[in-house]
C-alpha cells in the first residue's frame, strides 16, 4: 500500500543528502553550494538534483525553472542576511548611532563571508525580483532594520537630515558600496585586503556620520 509519499520526497538510493520532507530546502542547499563553487554559470536544475541526490525530474516539484531556483537561493540569503544583522543588534549597546554603525560593519562582515551568495542576491541573475513576493519580502525584512536603526537615531535627534528615510538610503549606499568593491575584488585589484574593506567602511562611516550629524 502506498503510504502517500512520492518518489521524489523519499531519501535517495544513493545515498541520498535530505529527509524526508525536505526536498525543496536540500535543493536550495544544493544550488547555494554550486553558486559558491561554480559561480551562477554553473548552477541548473539537473545539477543542483543531482548534487542532492535526486531525479532530474525532482525539481520540477518545487521550481519551475532554473530562475525560480536562484530567486529562492537569493531569499535564503536575504534571511540570512537578517539574522545576522539582527544577532549583531542584539550585541550592540543603546547608543543610537553606534547601533547604526554596528549594522554597517555587520553587513559587511556578511557580504565578506557570504561572497558568492551575496553576489546572487544583488547580481543580474533574476531581472525581475518583482515576481517572486517572498524574495521581495525577505529583502525587503532585512533593509527594514537599517531604516528602523536609522530611524530611532535620526528621532532621539543623534541623526539629521532631510528625513530619516533619505538619512538610512544614504548610509545603506555607503555600505553596499564597500560590500560590492570587497565582492567584485576591486579591494584586492588595489592591494588590499578583506580587513581593509571593515576598516573603510569604520572609516566612511566616521565622515558620513560627521556630516549627518551637522546637516540641517
Amino acid at each position: 500500500m502506498s503510504d502517500g509519499t512520492s518518489r521524489g520526497d523519499r531519501i535517495s538510493d544513493k545515498g541520498g543528502k535530505y529527509h524526508h520532507g525536505d526536498l525543496r530546502d536540500s535543493l536550495i542547499h544544493a544550488a547555494l553550494e554550486l553558486v559558491e563553487t561554480q559561480g551562477v554559470g554553473g548552477l541548473s536544475l539537473r545539477a543542483a538534483a543531482r548534487r542532492a541526490g535526486v531525479s532530474h525530474a525532482a525539481p520540477y516539484r518545487h521550481f519551475k525553472d532554473k530562475e525560480a531556483l536562484l530567486a529562492a537561493a537569493a531569499e535564503q540569503g536575504y534571511r540570512e542576511l537578517g539574522n545576522y544583522l539582527q544577532g549583531k543588534l542584539d550585541k550592540l549597546g543603546e547608543g543610537k548611532v553606534e547601533r547604526v554603525q554596528g549594522l554597517a560593519q555587520a553587513y559587511v562582515e556578511f557580504a565578506r563571508q557570504n561572497t558568492p551568495q551575496f553576489r546572487l542576491m544583488f547580481g543580474p541573475s533574476i531581472p525581475d525580483k518583482t515576481i517572486y513576493p517572498e524574495l521581495q519580502k525577505a529583502s525587503g525584512d532585512a533593509f527594514r532594520l537599517v531604516m528602523q536603526a536609522t530611524k530611532e537615531a535620526y528621532e532621539a535627534g543623534d541623526l539629521t537630515g532631510p528625513s530619516y528615510q533619505q538619512v538610512g538610503m544614504s548610509a545603506w549606499a555607503l555600505t553596499h558600496g564597500i560590500a560590492s568593491l570587497y565582492v567584485d575584488r576591486q579591494f584586492v585589484s588595489a592591494g588590499m585586503s578583506g580587513d581593509d574593506a571593515e576598516s573603510a567602511i569604520e572609516w566612511m562611516f566616521a565622515i558620513f556620520l560627521a556630516g549627518a550629524a551637522t546637516e540641517k
